[in-house]
């Protein structure tokens, strides 16, 4: 193919129409210096171009390809074949456009979901709302992506689907690791539900588990998959109340007795009579299934037999001794109201004592 002859042949052409370059570069909406490269031969008009040239004209293809005139009109069979030729060559260019968009939203869909999940913490529901969002961006860039490769419209609609079950397995993965791993409530959840009658303690249920989330906000927080298995329902043991004491109690307070809680009032099981030795308090911790506690107490000294025992609905009683050694009993109540704890304290000593 000579390339300075079609050129010579394409320039030849323009004169019989009695065209400047720039005129027939506007009639085929390309700029001059295009229409300048064609006819030096230092550049060819793609396949879809020479159709429209050949038709302005009135010359085949294979005439413009070998740089001279051989008939008169275009042949019929050479045209569709070069019509057909620079649809394929359009749809390709139109396929390749497609792919570009489809993985730009992908990449798109991609860095939303990262963001979302480094930027917002585990207990903002923003995390999951916009990794979903991103996640719709992923989906359809997929699809634009295999749309061109895949012919079969319900084969592309099973790897989408599949694509979707996989992002939530991903999810779903994280939440359990989040959980598991680092102690952080899960994201994806579908419900939060507090039970007044565990004010310290709260419920993020996704659909596979549940997560609770004991003392939000202190430094005794924990998150944990709840099995099914309520510690409530165990039986517990003095032993169990005590080794609890254990592993709270500071170098100055002195284990004194315990009881349990059978009732599980205010959902604790137990109770620890100690000695507080730097306040000078004879205190009372009420425990609960998870080892978290509540104190309250007195300031009087406890009898050497302190007689620690449960009343029932929340309340103990314990014996103390006024400094002149008048000895009386103490009853402590621990009760709820909302998120609050509280707590009622009663004697028998005679008034004015």
């Amino acid at each position: 193919m000579d390339q300075k002859k079609i050129g010579a042949f394409l320039k030849e052409l323009r004169k019989e129409k009695e065209l400047t370059q720039e005129q027939f570069a506007e009639k085929l909406n390309v700029s001059g210096r295009t229409v300048s490269r064609w006819e030096t031969g230092s550049n060819m008009p793609d396949i879809g171009m020479l159709v429209e040239i050949a038709d302005f004209y009135d010359v085949s293809i294979p005439e413009i390809m070998n740089g001279e005139r051989k008939s008169e009109n275009m042949d019929q069979e050479t045209r569709d074949t070069a019509v057909a030729m620079a649809e394929y060559s359009r749809n390709e260019v139109k396929t390749g456009k497609q792919k570009i968009v489809g993985i730009l939203m992908s990449a798109f869909g991609i860095f939303i979901i990262v963001s979302a999940l480094a930027i917002f913490p585990s207990d903002s529901s923003w995390g999951s709302i916009y990794a979903i969002f991103g996640s719709l961006f992923l989906v359809a860039g997929i699809y634009l992506t295999i749309r061109p490769m895949v012919a079969k419209r319900s084969l592309r609609i099973l790897i989408v689907l599949g694509c979707m079950v996989l992002l939530f397995g991903a999810f779903t993965l994280s939440d359990y690791i989040a959980v598991t791993q680092f102690h952080q409530v899960p994201r994806f959840r579908y419900e939060t539900s507090y039970d007044s009658r565990n004010p310290d303690q709260l419920e993020y249920k996704t659909i596979f588990f549940t997560a609770v989330r004991k003392n939000p906000g202190t430094k005794e927080e924990q998150v944990f998959i709840d099995t099914g298995n309520s510690n409530q329902e165990k039986s517990w043991s003095e032993q169990d109340i005590i080794s609890m004491f254990s592993r709270v109690k500071e170098a100055h307070w002195e284990y004194a007795d315990c009881v349990l809680i059978p009732d599980h009032a205010s959902n604790r099981i137990g109770a620890v009579l100690f000695w507080d030795d730097k306040k000078e308090t004879s205190n009372v911790a009420f425990f609960d299934a998870d080892g978290y506690f509540q104190q309250c107490g007195a300031y009087a000294k406890m009898c050497e037999e302190p007689d620690f025992t449960y009343l029932g609905d929340g309340s103990v009683t314990f014996k103390l001794e006024t400094d002149d050694g008048t000895i009386y009993h103490y009853t402590l109540t621990i009760s709820l109201d909302g998120c609050s704890v509280n707590y009622k304290a009663e004697d028998d000593l005679p008034e004015g004592q």
